[in-house]
């Protein structure tokens, strides 16, 4: 019984953390979101994906560096360090 209850335990304490991880990522702040997408419809661009926060570091939201790629920069810099918990878009 007493295994049982260690075993019980330590998968509490696993589902636990991983809940309390996903809350503390933040998110780009939703405001930020929609003048994004404005931002790619007045240049026309299509390869932002949208599904995918731009604070996350996803290749998505970042050109690798590269003297070919020079002219095109994907490159989304967010600072999440802020007091109301989502991240802001501080360069492009």
């Amino acid at each position: 019984m007493a295994r049982f209850l260690i075993v019980l335990t330590l998968i509490l304490c696993f589902c636990f953390s991983s809940t309390v991880k996903a809350e503390a990522q933040s998110q780009t702040d939703p405001r930020e979101v929609e003048v994004l997408k404005e931002i790619l419809i007045q240049l026309g661009k299509k390869d932002w994906n949208f599904s995918i926060d731009p604070c996350i570091n996803d290749t998505n939201w970042f050109t690798q560096t590269s003297d070919k790629l020079t002219l095109y920069n994907n490159t989304v810099i967010c600072n999440c360090s802020n007091p109301d918990g989502f991240c802001h878009v501080v360069s492009m």
